[in-house]
Formats: structure tokens, sequence, C-alpha cells
């Protein structure tokens, strides 16, 4: 029992700043349900001060009845306490001490030692550094879907209007009510991301460019620094653009406001040569404003056609999907709409 005094720490743990703001946090992981939860903050209640800490004998035993905790957590029945308890103790997050009459006390023993019986939350503090890593990561995990659910919102707005794209729609609209996993959220972005190199390959010309539709863009390697990320990334182009916009110190607020303005597709193929251009362009911040404020027909065609004529010597195939999302002369936006 004493082995718990080398793990929790000798000041103890803040039970309502650390222990249970991490475990509400990792409580997928941990299968803490609402009642269980309840009961856990309920017993932390019935120790005093702030701090939660084993005594010499490496134990925390709450002895507070099963009437008592009802009370506090507003059950009905002290059954449902009792199986409360024993689902947290199956969890490794209690241990239950029965005294000889059955009841939760406490009292002084010859040595000066307190002998308590009740519900022991040793276990829980002995294993507070793997929580902490638990609700750390569970954070991070809500991190990427937030990021992902933002993704598929702004793809879906491209999409929007399309009669041929209304079973994708539908099936984005029901996977963003509810509250999808990381898992989910991840291969439906890929499917977005798919769908879309394939609307970019097959899409008319803009007649703006006066070429006949007959002469499309070739795909040359105009973007030979993209088409090593291209491949660093396998070709998830949400992955590789994430990676470009941070390079080129492009904020969020601003990357939201480009893809307003120009289009998903567009505003990925503008950062790809602005990235390839690389120190020609000071401050590629500035230089996004500055496109956005004149509104700009199709920036990143615009610059892949300059590159393309300084780079004529060294034209290779682009590979998938990059030449995809590159060869079209409409924006991704302008194409849905």
């Amino acid at each position: 029992m004493s082995g718990h005094n080398t793990i929790v720490p000798t000041e103890g743990w803040l039970k309502w700043k650390e222990v249970l703001p991490s475990l509400r946090t990792a409580r997928a992981a941990l299968d803490l349900n609402k009642g269980r939860l309840d009961l856990l903050e309920a017993l932390f209640a019935c120790v005093p001060g702030d701090r939660l800490y084993v005594d010499r004998a490496g134990e925390l035993v709450v002895h507070a009845s099963n009437k008592r905790l009802a009370e506090m957590t507003n059950r009905d029945s002290e059954k449902t306490i009792t199986r409360l308890l024993s689902e947290l103790e199956a969890r490794d997050l209690i241990r239950r001490k029965y005294s000889p009459n059955g009841k939760r006390y406490a009292r002084q023993g010859r040595d000066n030692l307190k002998i308590a019986y009740g519900v022991d939350l040793s276990p829980l503090l002995s294993r507070m550094k793997n929580i902490q890593s638990l609700a750390l990561a569970a954070e991070e995990e809500a991190e990427a879907c937030q990021r992902l659910r933002e993704d598929i919102s702004l793809w879906i707005k491209d999409l929007v209007g399309r009669t041929d794209f209304v079973a994708l729609l539908d099936e984005a609209r029901k996977l963003l009510r509810r509250k999808p996993c990381l898992n989910a959220l991840t291969l439906f972005t890929k499917k977005l991301a798919n769908v879309t190199a394939s609307l970019c390959a097959t899409a008319p010309q803009n007649t703006c460019h006066k070429e006949p539709r007959e002469n499309p863009i070739k795909e040359k390697q105009v973007l030979p620094k993209v088409s090593t990320l291209a491949k660093q990334f396998n070709g998830n182009i949400r992955e590789m653009s994430h990676y470009i916009r941070l390079s080129l110190d492009i904020n969020e607020q601003l990357w939201k406001r480009t893809i307003s303005t120009f289009g998903f597709g567009e505003a990925v193929l503008l950062i790809m040569t602005i990235f390839e251009r690389g120190p020609s362009i000071r401050s590629p911040s500035a230089y996004l404003g500055h496109l956005i404020a004149r509104n700009i027909d199709q920036p990143g065609q615009m610059l892949l056609k300059q590159l393309e004529k300084r780079q004529a010597r060294h034209r290779e195939s682009l590979p998938t999907p990059i030449g995809q999302a590159c060869r079209s002369n409409r924006s991704f936006h302008q194409v849905s709409s």
C-alpha cells in the first residue's frame, strides 16, 4: 500500500482544477458516463480541502454512506450508488474497504494510525499521470476533429447547388450533425478530396482565357518543389496545403478569407504557386491580402502561367492529384457555381 506514496506528489492533486477536469476530458478513454463522474465528484467533495493525497498508509478513504452519496448525486436509490461503486472499482479507479460490520467509518489505532473503512481513492491517484496523458490525447483528437469538420464544411460550400452531388451532400450533413470520430472524418475528407480532384480534371475551360476547348493546358512540372511535397504527403492536398500555409506564415483568418474570395481549389493552387516562387515574394501574407483586395480573377492560374513560361525548359508531368488540381483553367469554386 505504501508504494502509492512514490506515485502521488507529496502536495497531492488539486481535485477541482486537476483531477476532475482530467477525468471529464478523458471520460471516453476511461469509460466514464455521467453517473460515474457524478459519484466521483461527490466522493471528492467528502474530502476536506482542495487537494487529494494519500495518508501514511498509502490510502485516501472516504467513509460517507451510500445514503449520503445518493443525496449528493440526486439519486433515488442506494442500490444505484452500489452499482456505480462496483463499476468504478471494475475500472480500477477506487477500491472498497469493508469493515467487519459492513459499515463505513474511521478510528484512530494505538500507533496513531488512522484506520478507515469505506471507498479508497488511492487507485485513482496512482493513475493520475496516465489519466492526464489520456486527457491530453483526447484534447488533441478533439482539435483534429474540429479542423476536419471545418474543412468538410468549406468543401461542401463548393458543392452546394450541384445536382450530381446530392447524395454526397446528404452524407456530409448527416456526418456533421453527429459527433463523428476522427477516423470517420478523415475517411470522408479523403473522399471529398478525390471528388474535387476528379472535378478539376474534367472541368471545362474558362472562356476568358480564349483557348480552344480541345487544347487544354498540359500537365507540366512547373511546380517542382510542390511535386516533391506531394510525394511526401502521398498526394493528400489538404495536409500538404496546411503545411504550405504554415511555412508561408499565412494565418488561419487570412486563409479563410482567401478561400471565401477565390474558392478552395483556386486558393490551394494560389499558395502552391507562391510557395514555388519562394523568396521572390517577400511577404506572402501581404501579397495574398493585395490579391483579395483587388479581387483578381483566378490568381492561382495567373501565377501558374507565369511560372510555366519561366520554366518552359524544365517541364515534366505533375504527380496526381496535383496535376489534376493545376491543369484546370477554372477554380473549383467557379466550376461548382
